[in-house]
C-alpha cells in the first residue's frame, strides 16, 4: 500500500545555553544534522504563549531529572529555541504589528522537532501534517475516492508500561499488514493509498495508545457493495485485528478494538487526532491548551501542564 503520509521562551536552561552567542559553545551539536534554521512564525495568542511556557517547563523537567534521548545523549528538547544554530551568525527577533495581530518571528535557533516532548515543535509539525492531510483529501476528491477512517486499539490497564504496550501494538500492526487476508480486504475495495497517525493519552486505566488511519477507496469500488457487504468487510477486518492482537500478547473488545467510519466528516475527525481544530473549510489551528480527549484521556500536554503547576 502506498502511504501518502506516514504519520511531533523563557525558562531554566543549562548554563551553556546562556553562552550560545559565543562560537566556542558546543551545544549546537546536540541536535545533529537533522536540526534546521527556522523562522518560527508565532502569533501572540494565548495558545502560542502557553506552548512556549510549557516548553520551558518540559526543559526544566528534562534537565532536573537528566532525561536522556533515545541514543543515550542529552534529550533534544533541552536546547530547543535556546541555542543558536551552528550555521547561523546570530539569532534574529522580528516584531510586526498590524490592526489585527501582533507577530514575532524568531530565526537562527535550533529546534528539536519532537512531536511528543516539545509543545512548540508539536504545534508546527501538527499544522504541517494537517496541510498534507488536506492535500490528500483534496486528491481523493479529485480522483473520486472516498476516505474511510479506521481506528485501532487494544485493551490496557494501569499496570502496563507505555514502552511494553507500544512494542506489542506495533508487533500486532506488522502482523496485520503482512497478513494475506489484509491484502484481500484491500483488493476488495481497491485500496492503494493510506495515511496514519498515532494518538496517545493517559487515563484511569493507564496509557491509551491507539492508531487512526485513512484508507482511500474509489467510489466506483464502494458503489459495488451494499450495506451488508460493507458490514462483512468491517467484521473481517475486526477478526483479523483481534487475531493479530492475540499473537502479540494483547486483546480487546472487538467492537472497540477496530472501528471503521464511512461518514462524510472523517477528514475533520482525522485532523482532530492531530490536535487540530478547523476554523472553516480551509483553515485549521493547533491549540496545546485545548488538546483534551473528549472521553477524558489526558494528552501529554495536559500532563505537562499539571506537572508545571505542581
Amino acid at each position: 500500500m502506498t502511504s501518502i503520509l506516514q504519520s511531533s521562551v523563557a525558562g531554566n536552561y543549562e548554563k551553556s545555553a546562556a553562552k550560545s552567542a559565543d562560537n566556542s559553545t558546543p551545544e549546537y551539536a546536540l541536535l545533529g544534522k537533522n536540526a534546521s534554521i527556522v523562522a518560527k512564525q508565532v502569533r501572540t495568542t494565548n495558545s502560542a504563549t502557553t506552548a512556549f511556557r510549557l516548553m520551558a517547563a518540559a526543559q526544566h523537567i528534562l534537565i532536573e531529572h537528566n532525561v536522556l534521548g533515545t541514543k543515550g545523549g542529552k534529550h533534544r528538547t533541552r536546547m530547543c529555541h535556546a541555542v543558536r544554530h551552528k550555521n547561523a551568525e546570530h539569532i534574529t527577533l522580528k516584531l510586526s504589528i498590524d490592526e489585527k495581530h501582533s507577530k514575532a518571528s524568531l530565526s537562527g535557533v535550533q529546534t528539536c522537532g519532537s512531536f511528543w516532548s516539545c509543545p512548540v515543535c508539536a504545534g508546527r509539525l501538527a499544522v504541517k501534517r494537517g496541510g498534507e492531510v488536506a492535500q490528500a483529501l483534496a486528491w481523493a476528491e479529485k480522483e473520486k475516492h472516498i476516505p474511510l477512517m479506521v481506528s485501532m486499539t487494544a485493551r490496557h490497564d494501569a499496570s502496563m508500561t507505555l514502552k511494553d504496550f507500544k512494542a506489542r501494538f506495533k508487533q500486532a500492526w506488522r502482523k496485520f499488514t503482512q497478513n494475506g487476508s489484509w491484502r484481500r480486504l484491500k483488493a476488495k475495495l481497491e485500496i492503494k493509498n493510506s495515511i496514519k497517525v498515532i494518538e496517545n493519552t493517559r487515563g484511569e486505566h493507564g496509557w491509551h495508545y491507539h492508531q487512526h488511519g485513512l484508507l482511500f477507496a474509489p467510489k466506483s469500488a464502494v458503489a459495488k457493495l451494499d450495506e451488508n457487504d460493507l458490514d462483512n468487510w468491517q467484521a473481517e477486518m475486526r477478526r483479523l485485528w483481534m487475531h493479530c492482537l492475540a499473537a502479540a500478547g494483547l486483546d480487546g473488545i472487538p467492537d472497540i478494538a477496530l472501528r471503521v467510519s464511512f461518514h462524510g466528516n472523517v477528514g475533520a475527525d482525522y485532523l482532530s487526532k492531530l490536535g487540530l481544530k478547523q476554523d472553516d473549510q480551509t483553515n485549521a489551528r493547533w491549540e496545546v491548551s485545548g488538546a483534551q480527549n473528549k472521553k477524558g484521556g489526558r494528552t501529554v500536554w495536559n500532563l505537562l501542564k499539571s506537572a508545571s503547576q505542581g
